[in-house]
């Protein structure tokens, strides 16, 4: 694997985060000229509001330590690193919740359409089934998932005396690629769901 430089990475990261930023807005253009196309989503319980209000919290912290480190400092260190490690557990923690409790409403079950696509953590009043989440929200979910278990595994493995100096330096690379791509991730999720719940998925 090839390693970047802070500067190369730092190209990349402007790169990724400003090309989905411009492809948030003009998806949003888009949404606003075609108006809605369907019902506001579903309540949540609010066990899957904390969870994903608390995980996205996580997240935040873990984006603005990492690159207030790579941007302005010379590298994620002292109470910076503490402060990221920290985020980092809890961010742990948090999304074993948010799979356990999110999984269901974001599986992809075929016999989910419409107003039948209905997760255990969605609330229906009376016999009313209430619609679940798109196809490409869902896609997003599963996507947060893997990359957010791929950017906290990689430091789980680098604590541990089973790779050498060159290996650490491949997981540190991994460690910030995924950590950047589950950043961008967190953000096009936000925005879907954001979308379904004002119907305009």
């Amino acid at each position: 694997m090839m390693l970047q430089t802070d500067a190369m990475f730092r190209t990349t990261a402007l790169s990724v985060i400003g090309a989905v930023v411009v492809a948030i807005g003009i998806d949003l253009v888009r949404a606003l000229v075609t108006g809605r196309r369907g019902e506001p989503g579903g309540r949540w319980r609010w066990t899957m509001r904390l969870s994903y209000s608390l995980t996205l919290l996580a997240v935040m912290v873990l984006a603005a330590t990492a690159l207030y480190g790579v941007f302005v400092r010379a590298g994620v260190e002292h109470w910076l690193l503490l402060a990221h490690v920290a985020a980092g557990g809890a961010f742990l923690v948090l999304l074993v919740v948010l799979a356990l409790g999110w999984a269901g409403a974001c599986r992809f079950d075929p016999s989910w359409r419409g107003s039948d696509r209905q997760g255990p953590g969605l609330e229906r009043p009376g016999a009313e089934r209430l619609p679940g989440f798109s196809l490409r929200t869902r896609i997003a979910f599963w996507a947060f998932l893997v990359t957010g278990l791929t950017t906290a595994t990689t430091m789980l493995v680098s604590m541990l005396p089973v790779v050498d100096t060159d290996g650490l330096a491949q997981l540190i690379e991994v460690h910030r690629t995924s950590g950047l791509a589950l950043v961008v991730i967190a953000l096009v999720h936000a925005y879907f769901l954001l979308l379904g719940k004002l119907g305009m998925e």
